[in-house]
């Protein structure tokens, strides 16, 4: 039998974040006959590092300097080497300049996904970008993403692969585990409970949710809105809350390690994004057969269509997203959320599995191997 083939994938790190599950789970996911998995991190570990080598992936992490660190290129293809990979994988702009200079060295083939960015980026970037795309294989999670690639960075669409997030789907919880979840956040069984797992950061628009939340209050909705995640933003909106006087309304969880439970002990997802690609989060929230609140920005509207699987407002509108939780809020709505959580679990199924977006990177590095 032929040794299996030696796949790097290449992240900033291993911390907490959608990008970095991509990676987690394409490592995890590559049937293990064929591919060799190792995660390199250009900085620090993180804490998905611990998840990989519990499951067999060995993760190293090559601590570049603050800045420009120009030897970092050398040491990854150094590593590579010695690690005998045959096939490098960059995820974002960091990896995506590393990793290319590292594989030409070596002359190993290149595959680069962008994970959506807020274009247009640094005009530098841009043009080193462009410039290495000769020498990638370029995927974008998004076709909205795609499209910026093509405006801003000038790469041919022929040139853009699209595949799609996919995540595993996240395991049910019990009755038990759902009360105590509820109950450690100081929820009722009876609360209608709205989550969303995201970075509290300018580009997931929670000012825009407590605006949303506070309209909503005004107008008798009692709704509980609980927030997994953390960030920069994570004073300010702490502030916010007790200044809107949202404290037993709002709900910041924190950082997690277990946010697959916590879907299970929610009625309804949500996102106030004023700028995605295809979030991780959302995907998760279809597969634990949740209905989904969002704004349709990026490729949201190409997952979920609006009155089937989810409710769509526009971005930096809060008065539309109050109205959206409105109308899925009272125990009446149930049966209502509870169709548009089958036809959201349904459609996650048949499109944004972990096994799909796996077998669709493996029909990739196969082509290029």
């Amino acid at each position: 039998m032929a040794e299996p083939i030696g796949v790097a994938q290449v992240v900033h790190s291993l911390e907490i974040g959608g990008m970095e599950r991509v990676a987690l789970n394409l490592a995890l996911g590559l049937p293990r006959e064929k591919w060799r998995s190792l995660i390199v991190c250009l900085t620090v570990e993180g804490e998905f590092a611990e998840l990989a080598r519990e499951q067999g992936v060995d993760v190293i992490a090559l601590g570049k300097q603050p800045g420009v660190d120009l030897r970092l290129p050398g040491r990854l293809a150094r590593l590579l080497r010695e690690e005998g990979i045959r096939l490098v994988h960059g995820h974002n702009s960091g990896p995506w300049f590393t990793g290319t200079l590292a594989a030409r060295r070596l002359g190993l083939p290149m595959v680069v996904t962008d994970h959506s960015r807020p274009y247009p980026e640094k005009p530098r970037i841009q043009k080193i970008e462009r410039f290495l795309s000769r020498w990638a294989r370029i995927v974008s999670v998004s076709a909205h993403n795609k499209q910026d690639m093509v405006k801003f960075l000038r790469i041919p669409a022929d040139k853009i692969d699209v595949i799609p997030n996919g995540v595993q789907p996240v395991a049910p919880v019990s009755a038990d585990r759902r009360a105590a979840l509820r109950d450690e956040l100081g929820l009722a069984e009876d609360d209608t409970v709205f989550l969303s797992v995201a970075r509290l950061e300018r580009q997931k628009g929670f000012d825009v949710l407590l605006e949303a939340v506070r309209i909503a209050k005004q107008q008798g909705i009692t709704s509980k809105f609980v927030v997994v995640g953390f960030g920069s933003e994570g004073s300010f909106l702490a502030s916010q809350i007790r200044e809107y006087d949202l404290t037993d309304t709002v709900i910041l969880a924190g950082k997690r390690m277990n946010v697959g439970q916590f879907y299970g002990m929610a009625d309804a997802f949500f996102l106030a994004s004023r700028w995605e690609g295809l979030p991780m989060a959302l995907l998760e929230a279809m597969s634990a057969g949740l209905p989904v609140v969002s704004t349709g920005v990026g490729d949201i509207p190409a997952a979920v269509t609006d009155g089937t699987e989810a409710l769509l407002v526009p971005s930096e509108d809060p008065a539309a997203l109050a109205a959206a939780f409105a109308s899925l809020a009272s125990a009446e709505a149930r049966e209502r959320r509870e169709a548009m959580g089958s036809a959201g679990r349904a459609r996650f199924d048949a499109e944004y599995s972990m096994d799909v977006m796996v077998r669709r990177y493996a029909e990739l590095y196969e082509e290029l191997i």
